[in-house]
């Protein structure tokens, strides 16, 4: 009787320690393997895991999805492929980001963002770090164009204290995001790409450049580690 008991407490004891002095075990994340728009305008992430859906505003508002998906959306996946961010439309005008997280294998929006309502996300890619770029401004107006730069993970780790509302919006985002206001070039910001030359490329010191519409004229650009948070 003591024996067992002994062992008992031994074996309570053990398992008392494992949790509480050594580190925590974490999970293996899914990764992304493809990411598409689907007909109704959601979109299907597939990761090694299962398969996802996204809703969207431009499905669940039915604003003529076979017009929108094709012309005025578009969506990336982070050099993780952890996160797919998907540009959105709500209520048939107001420009949003929605984002895939195969972290937490959820759906979220990014909200108040200084192009929410009035100016519009005209592009965005991720960094090789996973960090969002957001180049967005109203065609017309040279002096509304700004680049947002978007910790995604730190976003995360803050889930879910920092979401609100049906589409999980995010709140609180402000500590998560760099803004900076694009000098007025004489011409729209209209496209960007993470570039370099032979030089850049040996010193491991890619470019983002910003160009107009017809990518004749680079009109700004950043080092990468320049935007780093």
């Amino acid at each position: 009787m003591k024996r067992v008991l002994l062992l008992t407490l031994l074996i309570i004891g053990g398992i008392y320690y494992y949790k509480k002095y050594l580190p925590e075990k974490k999970l293996k994340s899914e990764l992304v393997t493809n990411a598409r728009f689907l007909d109704d305008c959601s979109v299907e992430v597939q990761t090694t895991g299962k398969l996802h859906v996204l809703n969207t505003f431009v499905k669940t508002e039915e604003q003529k999805p076979q017009v929108l998906c094709t012309k005025t959306m578009h969506l990336a996946v982070s050099p993780s492929r952890k996160y797919v961010a998907v540009k959105d439309i709500s209520s048939g005008k107001d420009t949003v980001i929605r984002i895939f997280s195969t972290v937490k294998n959820v759906g979220n929006t990014l909200h108040n963002l200084s192009f929410y309502g009035t100016l519009n996300v005209v592009e965005f890619l991720f960094l090789q770090n996973d960090k969002l770029v957001v180049l967005s401004g109203t065609t017309g107006d040279l002096d509304s164009f700004t680049l947002s730069v978007f910790n995604l993970e730190g976003l995360y780790s803050d889930y879910p204290k920092n979401i609100s509302g049906r589409f999980g919006y995010f709140v609180n985002v402000d500590q998560y995001k760099k803004i900076y206001a694009l000098p007025n070039a004489g011409d729209n910001y209209s496209s960007m790409s993470i570039m370099s030359d032979v030089e850049e490329y040996k010193k491991g010191e890619p470019k983002l450049k910003i160009f107009n519409f017809d990518k004749s004229k680079v009109l700004m650009q950043f080092d990468s580690s320049a935007l780093e948070m």
